[in-house]
């Protein structure tokens, strides 16, 4: 069976540790001066005005990951929204608006390949995720794993730790793949095997 080719960006799925998916999630503010959409399951990090608060309220500044290699803080896993416009159903650019983001690096999300894929032999391999631009009718991200870069380097984003067990999932293009995030903020990079 052929996998479908529908990226949904990163998924929280379950942790490293076994324990319950309570995940760790934080508000976090997005200032209108940052141009750039933020959909659901996008990679962010903190903004350019890091470990500054946003003024009026207690919520940090972020930004999204415009490339690979970036140190991640997390992934979006909500957004918070507007009012006057409760059907926006991910950041808008240039838009002032609060986000909610999975900050615990023991997360272990699903997430797609691109059309090279994974096979078996790829658990416990490094990989670098192609960000995508979102979609606007959906609210989720269209970031995936790139399946050419599938090494063991601690340097790469993330670690594929495993499939996703879905009964519609194989090895192969456009498989979805178990993943931890490899240059998290709070975590600690692992070369792959």
């Amino acid at each position: 069976m052929a996998n479908s080719n529908r990226p949904y960006g990163f998924r929280p799925v379950q942790t490293l540790d076994g324990s319950s998916l309570n995940g760790r999630v934080t508000k976090f503010y997005v200032p209108a001066t940052d141009e750039t959409a933020i959909f659901i399951g996008d990679l962010v990090k903190n903004g350019a005005t890091s470990g500054q608060l946003n003024a009026g309220d207690p919520y940090y500044a972020v930004a999204t990951i415009a490339a690979s290699g970036d140190n991640v803080l997390g992934v979006c896993v909500g957004v918070e929204p507007l009012p006057g416009s409760l059907s926006i159903n991910y950041r808008k650019a240039s838009t002032g608006m609060y986000i909610f983001v999975d900050t615990d690096p023991n997360t272990i999300y699903s997430i797609q390949t691109d059309s090279v894929g994974a096979a078996v032999t790829d658990i416990t391999l490094n990989a670098t995720v192609t960000v995508g631009a979102g979609s606007t009718t959906t609210g989720m991200s269209t970031s995936v794993i790139s399946g050419v870069t599938l090494a063991a380097d601690a340097a790469l984003d993330t670690l594929v730790v495993g499939f996703d067990p879905a009964p519609d999932n194989a090895p192969g293009a456009y498989a979805r793949v178990l993943v931890r995030l490899n240059l998290h903020q709070y975590g600690t990079a692992i070369v792959g095997a």
